[in-house]
C-alpha cells in the first residue's frame, strides 16, 4: 500500500526500536494516511493492531489508528493525556464498542509495544507483551464490525477535535484474521 506522509510526518534517526529509524510525528500536524482497503475491514473475525510507540508528550490524547465517516460512525484508538489506552468502534448512536486500560499505563520517554486483539468474541489490549485489559465475551460477542470506507489515518484523528501523535512509531502491523497475543 502507499503510505502517504502529511506535514512533518518523516523517517528519523533519533529514535528507533529496529532498524536505526522510525515514523516520527511532531504532535502538531503530522501524520500518515494508507488508502482504503479490505485489510482493515475486520468483519467478526480476528484481527490484531499492534506497534512500538514513544511518545515525547501526552499533554492531549495522542491518536495512533483512525478510520471514519463521519462522527458517528468510526473506529480509532490512542492514549490519552492520562495514560490510558482506548479503542473503539462506533456506528450511528445506535452501538459502540468500547474499551480501554487504567491510567498511568503509558508514559513519555520510553518505547512500549502496543497491540490491539480482538480473539472470537473478546477484545485485549497489551502492552510489551502483558494483557491490560481483557474486558470478557461481552466486548464483541458475534458483532460484525463496521466497514468504514475512507483512508487509515495514522497518528491523526480525522474528525471534531484534531488529535495528533507525538513521537515515534516503528514495526507497525495489521493482521487481518489473526489474533496474534491471546496468552
Amino acid at each position: 500500500y502507499p503510505v502517504i506522509y502529511h506535514g512533518n510526518a518523516r523517517l528519523d534517526s533519533q529514535e528507533s526500536k529496529f532498524g536505526g529509524s522510525s515514523a516520527f510525528f511532531d504532535g502538531n500536524d503530522s501524520y500518515l494516511t494508507l488508502p482504503d482497503s479490505d485489510d482493515w475491514s475486520f468483519g467478526s473475525g480476528d484481527f490484531t493492531l499492534e506497534g512500538w510507540y514513544y511518545f515525547n508528550s501526552l499533554a492531549v490524547t495522542a491518536e495512533l489508528w483512525n478510520q471514519y465517516t463521519d462522527v458517528n460512525n468510526l473506529f480509532r484508538a490512542q492514549v490519552n493525556a492520562a495514560g490510558a489506552i482506548q479503542i473503539g468502534w462506533y456506528v450511528d448512536p445506535s452501538y459502540m464498542i468500547s474499551y480501554s486500560t487504567a491510567e498511568g499505563i503509558i508514559s513519555t520517554g520510553a518505547w512500549y509495544h502496543i497491540a490491539f486483539v480482538r480473539h472470537g468474541s473478546d477484545g485485549f489490549i497489551f502492552v510489551n507483551g502483558v494483557a491490560q485489559a481483557t474486558p470478557g465475551v461481552t466486548v464483541f460477542g458475534t458483532q460484525t464490525l463496521p466497514d468504514y470506507t475512507s483512508a487509515l489515518y495514522i497518528g491523526y484523528q480525522a474528525w471534531a477535535t484534531r488529535y495528533y501523535l507525538d513521537g515515534w512509531m516503528d514495526e507497525v502491523r495489521v493482521s487481518k484474521g489473526t489474533a496474534r497475543w491471546t496468552a
